[in-house]
């Protein structure tokens, strides 16, 4: 496992970039106005995509949510980290034997991707744009 997860979350967050765009045609720019239009347009970008013969003709299929929690986690916090000058790192003493990637600056440590996992879980009760703006005080 690589010392330094910023490349890795870098290309996630890429991902989702493409993802929202092919999916809704929702342009992400990693502003922090563009995790309140992620999460007004969350709905749509999970749902699953036409499945048979059209899903395959257009590219598509049912979103794997593990996926989804990296790509739009990592989409989160590399906003957080581009314009609140926090740095990705691996979180060792949360899970014994398991590194976590999570975001630090000084003492305080965040969770993105386990945010849009609960996004995924709990619905709107678990409002991206609220963590960001709860992160961005």
């Amino acid at each position: 496992m690589a010392s330094d997860p910023s490349a890795l979350m870098a290309s996630y967050a890429e991902d989702a970039v493409r993802h929202a765009q092919k999916t809704c045609s929702v342009v992400l720019d990693f502003s922090p106005q563009s995790v309140e239009l992620l999460e007004s347009n969350f709905e749509r970008l999970i749902e699953p995509q036409p499945k048979g013969v059209l899903g395959r003709l257009l590219g598509l299929g049912a979103p794997d949510r593990a996926m989804l929690a990296r790509m739009y986690g990592a989409y989160v916090g590399e906003v957080i980290r581009r314009v609140h000058g926090w740095e990705w790192a691996y979180e060792r003493d949360l899970v014994p034997g398991a590194a976590v990637v999570c975001l630090r600056r000084g003492e305080r440590t965040l969770f993105p991707l386990t945010q849009v996992e609960d996004r995924l879980r709990k619905g709107v009760e678990a409002s991206l744009w609220l963590y960001y703006k709860a992160v961005a005080r």
